[in-house]
């Protein structure tokens, strides 16, 4: 049952996220109007904080995982509040700084170690 809820979610989300990049992209040749920009791009980031929720979810190191769930949430909460430079700016961050821990603490195997197997 978990896995059916899961394939679920995964396919949910990347229907709607398909759906708000072929938005955006139309906004770029049919020039929409600025609310429906606005709404595309906080759709958008709120599609990535939940992703970002999902994959924190599912990483095994505390720190990874916790840097996942907290910018999931900070993008997901901050974007449906009034938006401000300083909120623009913590998001880029919370964009990359897990990516960055993840591949800082990723568990590589050594040429080894594979050769081994």
């Amino acid at each position: 049952m978990n896995l059916k809820i899961r394939n679920v979610g995964s396919k949910l989300l990347l229907v709607t996220a398909t759906t708000v990049l072929i938005g955006k992209i139309l906004s770029n040749f049919l020039h929409f109007d600025h609310k429906i920009d606005i709404a595309l791009s906080t759709a958008m980031f709120c599609i990535i904080g939940i992703s970002y929720l999902f994959i924190g979810i599912s990483k095994k190191r505390r720190l990874v995982r916790y840097s996942y769930i907290l910018a999931g949430i900070y993008l997901v909460g901050f974007n449906v509040l009034d938006r401000k430079e300083a909120f623009s700016i913590i998001g880029i961050g919370c964009l990359i700084i897990p990516f960055a821990l993840s591949a800082i603490f990723s568990e590589k195997k050594t040429i080894k170690e594979v050769k081994r197997m």
